[in-house]
């Protein structure tokens, strides 16, 4: 369900509710930067959708996520591991050691699922400059959540935001 400020498309598709438009128009009317609401049934349709609309802004087809953060079980957002940190996809493997890339590493999905994501190292800001540098002009988004495993994550997702701020600032957006 998508509600929009200022549209001159319809608000709302087939299916939605009046409490729902009136709750996405609440939110438009209190939250001056929100311009669009979308109501999802899960997390990783609110990701794909979130994705989806800045490949549509940036009109870049790329996306970065960082190893092992988890944003639904979509084939291009969920597994993959970092096969070679100077190759920054992520390939369909699994690690030793590692619970979540064997728990993510499923059969079925799609062999082309993760042509339109870079991986890179959590906190890895060396790997982050340098793939903006070689891929920024492909790149619409950065996805980050905060690892279940790593304690000090709040720290860590404040540096490494930073930098994903830094980068972006230096792009050109379409």
């Amino acid at each position: 369900m998508w509600a929009a400020k200022g549209s001159q498309l319809p608000q709302f598709t087939p299916n939605v509710s009046d409490l729902e438009v009136g709750a996405a128009q609440k939110v438009i009317d209190h939250i001056s930067s929100a311009e669009l609401v979308r109501f999802t049934c899960s997390g990783t349709e609110a990701n794909s959708s979130a994705l989806r609309a800045a490949r549509a802004y940036a009109g870049r087809p790329q996306y970065v996520r960082f190893n092992g953060h988890y944003h639904g079980g979509n084939d291009d957002l969920m597994g993959g591991i970092l096969g070679d940190p100077r190759n920054p996809y992520p390939v369909m493997d699994e690690l030793e050691n590692d619970i979540y890339s064997k728990f993510t590493n499923t059969d079925g999905r799609h062999p082309q699922a993760f042509n339109q994501v870079f991986m890179i190292e959590w906190n890895d800001l060396q790997a982050l400059e340098k793939l903006f540098k070689r891929h920024g002009d492909e790149i619409a988004a950065v996805i980050i959540s905060r690892p279940w495993s790593i304690i000090s994550a709040a720290c860590q997702s404040q540096v490494t935001w930073k930098v994903c701020v830094s980068c972006a600032r230096n792009m050109v957006w379409y």
